[in-house]
């Protein structure tokens, strides 16, 4: 396995996790006529829009269609789930929204621009751009850190007023619904966003449904409605993070077997008809695949990994530590009971972690560490 190994972690009691509760900011009112559009982002979908009255400051506008399935309150899911929500630093919230139109049926959604963007384009810029550099470890301590709090937080397992709401399952997280933003140093930290495809569980909800983003979704798809569905996709974006790919298998041979092995053509099955096309189906039923992220050039042309023949990344991945490399693989286990939950990895994973970040940047990688939230 890789020469760098996991160093004694101290065996004092874990240290008791710090939050920090703060008042709510002051109401934000969104003004139409101090803002202009700077760029969309997703074509009809998202914007970014400029102040014409404050120099630099840009927000975002997301297009969303209103919930048709509620006669009282026709507001889009996501907001409705936001707002149940305290605010939290691990989380992007509501700013508010703007008048509704030009087309019927549809909101705009209003929150904070974060100009380091999401974790999929960061990745490309400061690793595939620059000559396929690796992520640092010390970035995926952090994000462990933070995602695992931002998932025990929504899943009620941390943070105020627990009594009174319930489990919210995200549903779909993945590399492009985690924001990377500045702490004022060079080590990022980052916010779980996006919460169109989230729910509230309740007691008789189905466990399997078709939502999201297949490929970052667990391998009992399409029984995604759990805490553990969302667990496995917080670790494959920490899969991402170290090797750049979900943890499944390549889709396109995938497709290539399957329909080689029925004559050249798709097979008919049922429960095609519930994706939008066989690409889809095929990103749901691929196998997982877990890549081993603690061994060397020579253990991974070994073990048939490496060396990779594309210009979109490197030809042998990053030797990470087998710390690293065993909590990825506790948080990616393909039995859901066996997986731990956001708030086991709180109380197991964030002390380790935290000493690992001490070792590897000193004090400086410690900063914005804290979850913090407002009542």
């Amino acid at each position: 396995m890789a020469k760098r190994k996991a160093a004694p972690i101290s065996q004092q009691a874990p240290r008791k996790k710090r939050c920090t509760t703060q008042k709510e900011a002051p109401a934000w009112t969104f003004k139409p006529k101090d803002w202009i559009l700077d760029r969309e982002i997703v074509e009809n979908e998202v914007a970014l829009l400029r102040s014409r009255t404050s120099r630099g400051l840009f927000i975002v506008r997301k297009i969303v269609k209103l919930d048709d399935t509620d006669t009282s309150d026709d507001r889009p899911r996501e907001v409705k789930v936001l707002e149940q929500l305290p605010r939290c630093n691990r989380i992007v919230h509501l700013l508010g929204l703007a008048p509704r139109g030009p087309k019927d049926g549809e909101e705009n959604l209003l929150f904070q621009y974060y100009p380091m963007g999401d974790l999929k384009d960061w990745r490309e810029r400061i690793c595939t751009k620059l000559n396929h550099k690796p992520v640092p470890e010390s970035y995926m301590w952090r994000f462990l850190i933070q995602m695992t709090q931002a998932v025990a937080f929504i899943h009620n397992e941390l943070g105020p007023n627990r009594d009174n709401r319930g489990v919210l399952l995200h549903r779909d997280i993945k590399p492009k619904n985690v924001l990377v933003y500045s702490n004022g140093t060079t080590y990022p930290s980052f916010k779980l966003h996006d919460f169109g495809c989230a729910r509230f569980m309740y007691r008789k909800m189905p466990r399997t449904t078709i939502a999201g983003t297949y490929e970052w979704q667990a391998p009992e798809i399409p029984h995604v409605n759990t805490k553990a569905a969302d667990v496995w996709a917080a670790g494959a974006c920490l899969h991402f993070l170290a090797v750049g790919e979900a943890p499944v298998q390549n889709v396109e041979r995938h497709m290539q077997r399957v329909v080689g092995g029925n004559g050249g053509i798709y097979p008919n099955r049922p429960s095609m008809a519930d994706y939008a096309n066989h690409y889809r189906y095929y990103c749901a039923k691929v196998p997982r695949e877990v890549t081993a992220i603690n061994l060397s050039p020579a253990q991974q042309e070994t073990v048939g990994i490496a060396p990779y023949n594309s210009p979109d990344r490197p030809t042998h991945n990053a030797e990470y530590t087998d710390a690293l490399n065993t909590w990825m693989n506790r948080i990616l286990h393909f039995t859901p009971s066996e997986r731990p939950s956001a708030g086991q990895l709180v109380t197991d994973l964030i002390p380790v972690a935290r000493e690992w970040l001490k070792k590897m940047t000193g004090k400086s990688g410690l900063v914005d560490l804290e979850i913090k939230f407002e009542t």
